[in-house]
């Protein structure tokens, strides 16, 4: 092993073998080169439409799904006692298009409605 190592460092400090060192970089160099070249078109020929595609299919084409009615399951939105501001029914961050009550939403709000 040792005498491995000792060979390929004599040999890369040979003019010769500094050369053949420099020849492979430069090699290496342009293969990386040419590969960047590859992928940076792929990327402009391919995922850049592919997002835009997609893009336009979401926000132009696409319908929404439309939103199931209200079922009260008896899990949700329990009241033990009432909160202590308002009307006892809301809570303290409660937006009528956000927030279901116990029995349904505001009239008006909700899913599914314009706002």
């Amino acid at each position: 092993m040792a005498s491995r190592i000792a060979s390929s460092a004599r040999r890369m400090c040979t003019s010769a073998g500094v050369a053949k060192h420099i020849t492979e970089n430069a090699q290496s160099s342009a293969k990386h080169q040419a590969s960047t070249g590859t992928w940076k078109s792929i990327s402009l020929m391919v995922a850049l439409p592919v997002t835009m595609a997609l893009a336009y299919k979401a926000f132009f084409v696409a319908e929404h799904p439309h939103p199931q009615e209200f079922t009260a399951y008896q899990h949700l939105r329990l009241r033990k006692k009432s909160y202590p501001w308002g009307d006892g029914n809301h809570t303290l961050f409660h937006t009528d298009e956000a927030n279901a009550l116990p029995d349904g939403w505001v009239e008006g709000h909700g899913p599914g409605h314009a706002h």
